[in-house]
């Protein structure tokens, strides 16, 4: 069975996509008889791009979401593992094995690399990119800026302890305004921004130096959840922090091997992805509720058995869940559709080897990734999110592992 592969997710979120007005309104003059009109003028919407990163061509391909079709690959310096895009859509951030490279989204030119060390581990934004390391100093997590105008990197922040096995992840809170590094060793720290400096340093009570942390932040960015992955899967926690005060709270029992959390739009709800016990294909994975705030668990919904790879995505809407689901053991693989009102499987689609989604700014398109390291030359394939219907796609590259659908003016990224 090959190793886990989790590459979640996600990105700050963006307002909803519509025509915006700009209004300009002049008075009127003293002693004149009426008031000029107002002139309105109508915001000019960029066009709907999407970008695959293939990890095993070291390359991004581009394509157009509403034609269906890809474009020539752009060359990337080292093995590409995950993208993200700010909000204003005018370029895509490649974290790759030997750093860090931007793709302009008008021109679909790549920036120079800025290296760092052993490659990108994590990506995170807020007004600019910070990143950490793949592989820093022995017992250190580094975490580096990213000029986004001049695209250089600055002054790293090194402190410690070390991330564990795999590399730190990084993540921004809304609530503080401040980016979170994570590490097994059971702490996360808090860095700021605007100074450069070490703020708290947060313990959440979980230790595996030989596992991974994770983190995910709600939207209104008062609650964080942070957990472990360990090679043989035997975590069955996550564990809240509050990030107000600081504080972790006790750790929330969901399903075996948890992956990945995402959050509802009002920051209630927590939806964790468990992918079950590694070899013990009797434990099944599953979706969990979590109210994020109390920690009560409801009733999970189990998708089959255990899981090799898992990710998971939510409609902007916030309606359905998107699980991709690679059975351990087995070659017909699962997209599943859920809702988060009724918590209950909608459909179940059986394709390739499904991956991470990226859904278009109207919401109305997800778009998933079929293919992934090892197994080749990989594609895209869409689904309408109103009906779950299934279309085929189009090749990219070998081994793709991120997706970003943007406009230009606003991103989304799985």
């Amino acid at each position: 069975m090959r190793p886990l592969i989790v590459r979640a997710l996600t990105l700050s979120a963006a307002t909803a996509a519509g025509l915006a007005l700009a209004v300009v309104a002049t008075g009127p003059r003293a002693g004149a008889a009426t008031a000029r009109p107002a002139v309105v003028t109508p915001a000019v919407l960029g066009p709907v791009l999407g970008y695959v990163a293939n990890s095993g061509s070291d390359s991004v391909t581009p394509f157009i979401p509403s034609l269906n079709q890809p474009g020539p690959p752009i060359p990337i310096d080292g093995s590409p593992t995950a993208m993200i895009a700010p909000p204003n859509g005018q370029y895509v951030w490649v974290a790759s094995s030997r750093g860090f490279t931007a793709i302009g989204t008008h021109s679909n030119q790549a920036s120079g690399l800025i290296p760092v060390p052993g490659g990108v581990g994590s990506m995170a934004y807020h007004n600019s990119v910070w990143v950490t390391a793949g592989h820093p100093l022995a017992n250190r997590t580094e975490v580096i800026p990213v000029s986004e105008t001049g695209m250089t990197a600055g002054s790293p922040v090194t402190f410690a302890p070390g991330p564990g096995a795999g590399p730190a992840p990084l993540v921004y809170g809304r609530y503080t305004m401040n980016f979170y590094a994570g590490s097994a060793l059971g702490v996360v720290t808090e860095i700021l921004p605007h100074s450069g400096r070490i703020g708290r340093v947060i313990p959440f009570g979980v230790k595996d130096p030989h596992g991974t942390a994770h983190l995910a932040v709600s939207p209104d960015g008062l609650i964080m959840y942070a957990w472990i992955t360990d090679p043989a899967r035997t975590s069955t926690t996550v564990t809240p922090i509050r990030l107000d005060t600081g504080k972790a709270g006790k750790p929330v029992t969901v399903g075996q091997g948890p992956q990945a959390i995402l959050f509802s739009a009002d920051s209630h709800t927590a939806w964790v992805l468990s992918s079950g016990a590694g070899p013990v294909t009797s434990v099944h994975a599953k979706v969990t509720p979590v109210s994020a705030f109390t920690g009560k668990t409801a009733p999970p919904i189990s998708l089959g058995p255990t899981a090799s790879d898992a990710w998971m995505s939510m409609t902007l809407d916030g309606r359905k869940l998107y699980v991709s689901v690679r059975w351990a053991g087995k070659h017909a693989n699962s997209l599943f559709s859920i809702s988060t009102a009724t918590h209950t499987i909608f459909k179940e689609i059986r394709t390739s080897y499904p991956g991470p989604v990226a859904f278009t700014p109207d919401g109305k398109t997800a778009f998933v990734i079929d293919g992934g390291p090892g197994l080749g030359q990989g594609a895209v394939v869409s689904v309408t999110t109103a009906t779950d219907a299934y279309h085929p796609g189009f090749v990219v590259g070998e081994g793709p592992v991120a997706i970003v659908v943007l406009r230009q003016g606003k991103a989304q990224t799985g």
